[in-house]
């Protein structure tokens, strides 16, 4: 039973103001390193030395935040090549770059558009599994108006988000049984960040059982990260650029036994790799799709149980758990009532342990927002406004481990019963397919209320 009814034209038109306002008004460090990087790329290229990419990277002439490169060149590829147009101002008609609004609006642009073609595909992947129109458009809507798609598109300007296009492509494509599409896209996916691997590994088990098959088709899917390490290794200042420091973060949480630390998300991995194995699917029925989301969207939801992670990186649960949520009609009001609250408590409980890095509003300097108030607006102490404002201590220190402990159980949750099999009653389970709008409203405008804050923070008097 499907009692969702169509997404509004006003719905759109909020997310749409909310979009554009997040869009102006913030600028990450981030943004302004991965764009220049992306010019520095464009400029060895063109002078036929792109082994000194790196190199140029720790020279530095464009005053990035952040020096050397820290990633692969395909992180930054997809994006130097948009790039283009700002890179001709750049190196022919002396455009500055960093200082240039609208070229910096250009390039965050990009990321903004592989929201959009993320969206397109997930709504495409639902119809695909599901022929309905609503819940399609439903997906697309959730995805875009996510809290950790706006934090980390919007805010954080972070290219993850190019991954999470690259894996979604990938995916719809394995549905419409165009595997070497799919094994192209997702070499992509991992190219750009690594991230997509452990989901990739797992969706190959799911319909492929030959043991020489799963290695020949996991090697094509790490193949374009393994040549781009492979050309570049012996570049210049490559080895300052390519740590696994994030890795480490995640495996380095688990229990202490006598031969040593072992990691509990490698645990968790080995667990849904097992079931994968095991089962049988058939990747066109409606449940063999439905095993695929589920196994992409899992592993990211164990992934963000365990480890350290970055706040703006959670952009990966999207779309994969929004779509898995809503294929499971009979649990899709617990379902979007303990997303949304574990959404929530995963922001609330950043923003009380790291609101000085989470809330950089002084970052917003060149911003649309300063050149229309001026820059007389932003001098000091009011331009440091947001990060005094946020340091206001919103939860006590002892409530932390409790709500991190209730978002735990959330996450697994999700996984549980959201799992294809799963048989047992879930609470809720007899409202069927209804969900109440205000829930739909609650998890797609969770940001409306993080973004009030910084506007009050950034407009109030100290």
């Amino acid at each position: 039973m499907n009692e969702l009814g169509k997404v509004l034209k006003v719905e759109w038109a909020l997310l749409f103001l909310v979009s554009v306002v997040s869009f102006v008004i913030f600028r990450y460090h981030d943004l302004d390193s991965l764009t220049i990087w992306s010019i520095y790329l464009l400029d060895v290229i063109f002078e036929g030395r792109v082994m000194d990419v790196y190199l140029l990277s720790l020279e530095n002439p464009l005053n990035a935040p952040h020096a050397p490169i820290s990633y692969d060149i395909f992180a930054f590829m997809p994006w130097a090549i948009w790039n283009i147009p700002i890179w001709i101002g750049h190196r022919f008609f002396d455009v500055h770059v960093p200082t240039s609004i609208l070229s910096i609006l250009w390039s965050k642009l990009f990321l903004v558009a592989n929201l959009g073609i993320t969206a397109i595909y997930a709504r495409k992947i639902m119809l695909l599994l599901t022929k309905d129109v609503n819940r399609s458009n439903w997906v697309a809507f959730l995805s875009m108006a996510s809290i950790f798609s706006l934090i980390g598109v919007y805010y954080a300007g972070q290219n993850d988000i190019t991954t999470v296009m690259f894996s979604t492509i990938a995916i719809y494509f394995l549905l419409k049984k165009q595997e070497w599409k799919f094994l192209l896209f997702a070499a992509f996916a991992v190219a750009a960040k690594p991230f997509f691997m452990f989901s990739f590994i797992g969706t190959i088990l799911l319909y492929e059982k030959r043991l020489d098959k799963i290695a020949i088709k996991i090697a094509f899917g790490a193949s374009v990260l393994v040549l781009s390490r492979l050309v570049f290794s012996g570049a210049p200042g490559f080895p300052d650029a390519s740590g696994v420091r994030e890795l480490g973060w995640l495996l380095n949480v688990g229990i202490d036994t006598h031969s040593g630390l072992a990691s509990y998300f490698v645990l968790g991995l080995l667990v849904i790799y097992y079931f994968c194995y095991m089962k049988n699917i058939d990747v066109e029925t409606l449940k063999g799709g439905t095993f695929i989301i589920w196994v992409n969207a899992a592993i990211y939801l164990v992934m963000f149980s365990f480890g350290i992670h970055p706040w703006y990186r959670y952009v990966y649960l999207i779309p994969f758990v929004p779509i898995l949520l809503l294929l499971n009609m009979k649990a899709l009001k617990i379902n979007m009532l303990v997303y949304t609250a574990v959404s929530a408590l995963i922001i609330l409980l950043y923003m009380a342990r790291d609101n000085v890095n989470f809330f950089r509003t002084f970052h917003l300097d060149g911003a649309v927002i300063v050149r229309f108030f001026g820059e007389e607006f932003w001098r000091a102490p009011r331009r440091y406004v947001g990060a005094h404002f946020m340091s206001i201590d919103l939860i006590p220190t002892w409530m932390h481990p409790p709500l991190a402990a209730i978002t735990l159980f959330g996450l697994a949750f999700l996984v549980i019963t959201n799992y294809p099999d799963f048989k047992a009653r879930v609470p809720l389970e007899g409202e069927g397919g209804k969900c109440g709008r205000w829930i739909l409203w609650c998890n797609a405008f969770l940001f409306v209320p993080f973004l009030s804050g910084l506007l009050y923070a950034l407009f109030s008097v100290v």
